[in-house]
Order: C-alpha cells, then sequence, then structure tokens
C-alpha cells in the first residue's frame, strides 16, 4: 500500500514538474520578447496592487472599485499579497504554479473516476496542450484559477470529502461573477457517484451564494454594476432565457457551428461518449457562442476555459464507458488508450494549426513568430524597463505596449485613456515612457508621433536617451 501511495505521489510530482517547465518555458519567453501587454495582464495587476492615491481594488478601464466591474473576491484576497510585490513577474509565476497544480489535480480526479485506467496521466497533459487552455495561459487573465479551484473541488467531492471540497468550492465562486453557471454543471456531474443529500447542499451552497453575495452583497455595496454581459451578448440574461425557449432552434443551430465543431474537435469528440454528462460543456459552449462579441462567440483568449472544462471533466466517464463496450465484445481494454493518443495528438496538431477558430487571441505560431523576432532587442528593451520601474515613480504615463512591465503599484495611465488629461494640464506624469516607431496598439486620440512631439516641446520634461524604441521623458523638479 505505501509503494503504490509513493507511486502515485512520485507520479503526481513528475507531472506538476512537467507542466510546471512547459508553463514557465512559454511565459518566460513570452515576458522576454515583450509579448504581455496592458490587456488584461496589467488591468490585473493593476486591481491587485491599485495605488493608495487611487483607492483599493480599483478597475482602470473603467474607473470603478473592480468589485463593480467583476466579482472577484478572489482576487481580493490575493491583492494583500501583491501589496507587498506589485510586479507582472509575481503574477506569472502565481499562473504558472496554479495551472501546474490544476493539472495535478485533474489527473488525481481522473483516477478516481476511472482506477483502472493506467494512463490518466496522459489525459492530464493533453489538457495541458489543449489549444483553449494553453492560449488561455498566453493570455494571462485570472479565469485560469478555475482549474485548481474547480478540479479540487470535483476531485474531493467525488471522494466523499466534504469538508476539503467546500473551500475549493467557495474560492472558484468568488474567481468571477458568472462561476455559479459553472459549478451547477460540475455538479451536476456527480449525480450518481455522490448521496443526494450531499448534491442538495453542493446546490444549496451554489445558490446561496449566487443569491445573498452576487444579487444583494454586490449589488448593495457596490451598485451600477458594469454591464459585460447586456454589452457583449446584445441582450439581458432573462431576456436570452425567453429567447431560448422562444427559438431554441437558433440556438441548437449554433451547435453546429465552424467554432463549436472546433471545440468539439479539439476533445476528440470524446466527451460525447459520457452520454448526459457531455450537456453542460454543451451548454456553456453555446452560451459564449450566443454572444454578439466575436471574441466570445470565437471562445478566444481565455472564453473557452469554461467549456474545456467541463468537457474534460466529462471524458473519464466517456472512458468509462468505453472500458465498459470493449469489456461487452470481449476486446482488450487497452485499445481504449488509442482514442486517448489521438486526444495528444489533435491538442498538440491544433496548437500549431490553430485555423481561424481561435486565431483571435494569443497563439503558439503567433507566441513562435515573435519570438523569433528581434529577441535580443526584446531583451534589452526588457532589461530597461525593468532598470526604469526599479525607481517607481508615482505618476507615470506609458505605452500599452510597456505598461505591464513598468507598473510597480503607482499611479500608471495609458495614452487610449488619459492623452486628453494631460493634453488639457489635468494631469502631469513624473516619467513618460513611449514606443517608438510602432502606433499604440489600442490607439489614443492622438499618433505616437504627436505624442513625442509634444514632450519634445514641453518645457516640463527632460528627454533621456534609452536607445530608439524605448522612448523617455522625466518631469524636471522645480
Amino acid at each position: 500500500m505505501n509503494l503504490l501511495r509513493y507511486g502515485a505521489e512520485r507520479k503526481s510530482w513528475i507531472l506538476f514538474l512537467v507542466s510546471l517547465i512547459y508553463l514557465i518555458t512559454l511565459s518566460s519567453i513570452q515576458y522576454a520578447t515583450l509579448q504581455i501587454e496592458w490587456h488584461d495582464s496589467g488591468l490585473i495587476l493593476y486591481a491587485l496592487a491599485t495605488p493608495k492615491s487611487v483607492g483599493f481594488f480599483w478597475s482602470y478601464e473603467f474607473d470603478v472599485p473592480f468589485l463593480q466591474e467583476h466579482s472577484s473576491y478572489t482576487l481580493g484576497l490575493l491583492s494583500f499579497l501583491f501589496r507587498f510585490f506589485p510586479y507582472l513577474e509575481l503574477w506569472l509565476i502565481l499562473q504558472c504554479l496554479s495551472i501546474a497544480y490544476g493539472i495535478v489535480l485533474l489527473e488525481r480526479f481522473f483516477s478516481e473516476v476511472v482506477p483502472d485506467f493506467e494512463f490518466s496521466w496522459i489525459l492530464s497533459v493533453a489538457f495541458l496542450l489543449n489549444p483553449y487552455v494553453t492560449h488561455a495561459h498566453l493570455y494571462p487573465h485570472f479565469e485560469v484559477l478555475w482549474i485548481p479551484l474547480f478540479s479540487g473541488f470535483l476531485l474531493y467531492a467525488i471522494r466523499g470529502s466534504l469538508y476539503p471540497s467546500l473551500p475549493f468550492l467557495l474560492l472558484a465562486l468568488m474567481v468571477k461573477e458568472d462561476a455559479w453557471i459553472y459549478a451547477l454543471g460540475i455538479t451536476t456531474l456527480l449525480f450518481g457517484r455522490v448521496s443526494g443529500k450531499i448534491l442538495a447542499l453542493y446546490s444549496f451552497i451554489i445558490f446561496s451564494y449566487t443569491s445573498i453575495i452576487l444579487a444583494w452583497f454586490t449589488s448593495t455595496y457596490f451598485p451600477d454594476t458594469v454591464s459585460h454581459f447586456s454589452a457583449k451578448w446584445g441582450k439581458s440574461r432573462a431576456d436570452i432565457l425567453i429567447d431560448l425557449f422562444r427559438n431554441p432552434f437558433s440556438y441548437i443551430k449554433l451547435l453546429i457551428s465552424g467554432q463549436f465543431k472546433y471545440l468539439l474537435l479539439s476533445v476528440l469528440g470524446l466527451p460525447l461518449f459520457s452520454g448526459w454528462r457531455a450537456l453542460p460543456g454543451i451548454a456553456v459552449a453555446g452560451l459564449w457562442i450566443s454572444s454578439i462579441s466575436l471574441d466570445r462567440a470565437f471562445l478566444s483568449f481565455y472564453f473557452g476555459l469554461p467549456a474545456i472544462l467541463l468537457f474534460y471533466y466529462s471524458i473519464p466517464f466517456s472512458i468509462s464507458n468505453q472500458s465498459h463496450w470493449l469489456t461487452q465484445l470481449e476486446w482488450n481494454k487497452k485499445w481504449i488508450l488509442l482514442p486517448i493518443i489521438g486526444l495528444v495528438l489533435i491538442s498538440i496538431f491544433l496548437l500549431f494549426f490553430p485555423g481561424n477558430y481561435i486565431s483571435r487571441g494569443p497563439t503558439v505560431p503567433k507566441w513562435i513568430e515573435k519570438s523569433k523576432t528581434n529577441t535580443l532587442n526584446s531583451l534589452e528593451d526588457v532589461s530597461t524597463l525593468v532598470r526604469l520601474r526599479s525607481g517607481c515613480e508615482e505618476k507615470v504615463f506609458s505605452s500599452f505596449s510597456y505598461a505591464a512591465y513598468l507598473f510597480c503599484g503607482n499611479d500608471i495611465r495609458l495614452p487610449y485613456r488619459d492623452w486628453q488629461n494631460i493634453e488639457s494640464g489635468k494631469w502631469y506624469p513624473d516619467l513618460v515612457v513611449l514606443r517608438s516607431p510602432e502606433e499604440e496598439l489600442v490607439p489614443a486620440s492622438k499618433s505616437v508621433g504627436e505624442m513625442v512631439l509634444y514632450f519634445d516641446k514641453s518645457k516640463l520634461y527632460r528627454k533621456e536617451d534609452y536607445g530608439p524604441r524605448i522612448l523617455v521623458w522625466r518631469k524636471i523638479e522645480p
């Protein structure tokens, strides 16, 4: 028994380290080649380490408390850590560790559902290499916290360990306001595996959190919530439900669309063999695909992650069903290894050839292309930005491409939102860092050339020489 336990722990450590090496390699090269931009990395950092002059846990994008934009109470807890180290590097390390730990919990969940399945670690690697998972990692965002939190909840729930499962569930619900939808979907996967009383308890917790925290507490203490749903779906949640009953076929059509078929291809259709347990993943995918926002409808960036999680949670049940069918046919159950290997191969193939259905976000081909272009120059620029950050000036005006690297818990502002405040004399930065010769990825009312001319002519600023790509001006002390 001790040998089996040692073997399982050793396998988990190896899986954790392999996942961590993969994730750190991607993030390190991405970081070193200036591929990490303000959206959404910088916006998250700004919320986690909001300058004291602005407030606590603030949304730079909407200039409201971040809990008014997203009900991300888990980030509120993390913000106390980022008060001491308010840098991009900490978030990247935290993200790599979270996903790698989530992969281990996922593998253990697979082993719980199919104990005699010897290749659950291959299935876990397939999840890590899934294009939606890797691309979510390449666009740093707090939704990746669902990988360890939902996986931990599901693992301990299926083991019958109630008390360890509850912190995972509560923290997962606190990641973002739509977590309750995925939590309900995950809870339905437990039918037939845990008692009805436990299922009722989990459902009660989910609905209680939704009604007390989201519907009452957030709306009371953080009114005028940013309406992401209405803006990105073109209608309210109630309207969506009404429309679903009135026009069900219009939503069913979405499930034969190119983007849904691509999503299903990325999991090799295996969730369908799990029977009704594929329904939560299908429903969540359908919800995202029905958005009028192309990024969401194509499940780009991190928007495909909830559906992929639900699909992968159903795959071990699919394997169990297929193993049962093979036994009935008196075939060797090791034939089940073929679709699992196929799952790994299709994940790798789609990583390198993402097609049109996921290419709106950061992809591995884009990552490779940008990594090969002016790598030495990028390394030099990153080093320069980190040196500039070390001064941690109170007020910094930065290019969209540099801001996440320069943020240190200070009052940082970007051209697309705050150029007019500078031009009108309402705000004077202590340090200005612009990128040349490229234009801003999110344009301001003036071009980079016009902003350069403004600071060159200003008697308030002195230009410093940091090379042709990083243009720096420092405010002259009176």
